[in-house]
């Protein structure tokens, strides 16, 4: 049986959304405001500076030897590298780091705050390992968050496709297109270390790490605002996943025998949905779904009920692979089915993998613009620029793009900023049109001439007088 030595619970890696990066300072100070972020992981864990191999872990590089020096070195470090103290006895160490090439770095270090002056010289010492020569000497702090920055940058770089293309040159803030001797020469010591300075990263290598932590900043940012907002929506709107009770029996047949339960798991209607009316949204299901591979997109639940006291057209839920359509906005589904996309065609939510990211900046470029002024903008910033939002918006936009026309997507003059959407200007055309002509939806099958949307405009007016919409908005909720 494990031993627990400790109740207090583990805490995980932190994320980049609090660093603050100043991209107008000298490269060398970025990189020092960035090293000593993550060094600050060991101190919020509360790790015993002096069990180096309890936190010198990298996957590049390997803690290969620590040897204790003695007093009168350990006194001469702490003298000259930490005034603070010169009574209490320090010990220093001796450590040996090696690279996967077997280069190695020695560097003296204590358990102390050693000034940062000694990481960028070498010192003329007589160790008990070296006779009178020049050694480096560094924070084990800082040791710790340099090495970590450069094993988390070239980690990031081997698993990010974007990094190495041609176009990457536009994502930079330098404007820098890499090859990968650059993305190798981040784990190569005979690279990083200087002659004299513990480290000396050339310009390139430091603007590469700047431009990968910053995509690691904004995707880890926008992890954390899905994150929130599922939390958030999750305690607000659970009810209107639940069936509702007092169903009448002929709405229940209905519920249970209807065209769109080929392709969802399950149906739930309003108990007062016009079933003539809903005859004529299965027939012009039957078309639209056309556009899409139904055998691979995971079923979801379909609820089309009144929506009104969630202030809210539509609904969706993936904890639940649920969506809910408002039964007097029928146009509201695509931008739910969008959600539905994003959230179970891979393993990993579209929105936030590599090739959406283009996207994403081309739409808050867009959405930015216009918030000088508009502080109904600026107060829904965060959510609108959610990547799933920006995913669904865009998905409906480009049907609308490429010319579809149906009762279950909104017409172009309804997609506008005030709404979430940004002008269609060419260049967001194109980057629109880039992204999602990979799915290769099936836009041919929509040719035939079939009367049905203005069938079903013209006879959805359902009237029901007691819901009262206090916003005529679409809002998604997950």
């Amino acid at each position: 049986m494990e031993k627990v030595t400790t109740l207090k619970k583990d805490k995980g890696t932190r994320t980049f959304t609090k660093l603050k990066i100043n991209t107008n300072e000298r490269l060398d100070k970025i990189i020092d405001s960035i090293v000593k972020f993550i060094a600050k992981d060991l101190t919020k864990q509360e790790i015993d500076l002096s069990n180096f191999k309890e936190y010198l872990i990298f996957k590049n590089f390997t803690l290969s030897a620590v040897e204790n020096l003695n007093e009168r070195e350990s006194n001469l470090i702490r003298n000259t590298f930490y005034k603070k103290d010169r009574r209490n006895f320090y010990q220093a160490y001796d450590l040996s780091i090696e690279d996967v090439n077997q280069n190695y770095l020695n560097v003296l270090t204590n358990t102390l705050d050693i000034s940062s002056k000694a990481r960028r010289g070498a010192w003329r010492m007589s160790t008990h390992t070296n006779n009178d020569c020049y050694q480096k000497i560094c924070d084990v702090k800082y040791l710790y968050g340099m090495l970590k920055l450069l094993d988390i940058t070239y980690e990031y770089c081997m698993s990010d496709n974007e990094i190495l293309t041609e176009s990457f040159g536009k994502c930079s803030i330098y404007g820098n297109c890499y090859i990968e001797e650059d993305i190798n020469n981040l784990v190569k010591l005979e690279k990083v270390v200087g002659f004299k300075s513990t480290f000396r990263l050339t310009d390139k290598m430091m603007q590469l790490i700047i431009d990968v932590i910053l995509i690691k900043q904004l995707s880890d940012y926008n992890i954390e605002r899905m994150e929130q907002y599922s939390r958030d929506i999750h305690s607000e709107v659970a009810r209107a996943f639940e069936t509702k009770k007092n169903i009448p029996q002929k709405i229940k047949s209905v519920m249970n025998n209807n065209k769109f339960l080929d392709n969802f798991s399950y149906v739930e209607l309003d108990s007062d949905t016009d079933l003539d009316k809903f005859k004529l949204v299965e027939k012009e299901f039957l078309r639209i779904k056309k556009l899409f591979d139904m055998d691979k997109i995971k079923k979801a639940e379909l609820r089309i009920r009144k929506l009104g006291k969630h202030k809210s057209l539509g609904l969706y839920y993936p904890a639940l692979n649920c969506l809910c359509v408002d039964i007097t906005s029928p146009s509201s589904f695509m931008h739910e089915f969008g959600h539905h996309l994003d959230y179970t065609y891979s393993d990993k939510p579209l929105s936030l993998q590599y090739d959406f990211r283009n996207i994403i900046r081309a739409y808050t470029k867009r959405y930015d613009s216009h918030l000088d002024g508009n502080p109904y903008l600026y107060r829904k910033r965060s959510y609108f620029l959610t990547p799933t939002e920006i995913y669904a918006r865009t998905f409906e936009m480009y049907l609308v793009i490429k010319g579809v026309s149906t009762s279950f997507l909104k017409d172009e003059d309804d997609m506008r900023i005030i709404n979430g959407y940004p002008d269609m200007d060419k260049e967001f055309i194109s980057v629109i049109n880039s992204y999602f002509d990979k799915f290769k939806f099936n836009f041919h099958e929509l040719d035939e001439k079939e009367p049905i949307k203005n069938e079903i405009t013209n006879t959805i007016d359902i009237i029901i007088e007691d819901i009262k919409y206090y916003a005529a908005k679409q809002v998604s909720f997950f």
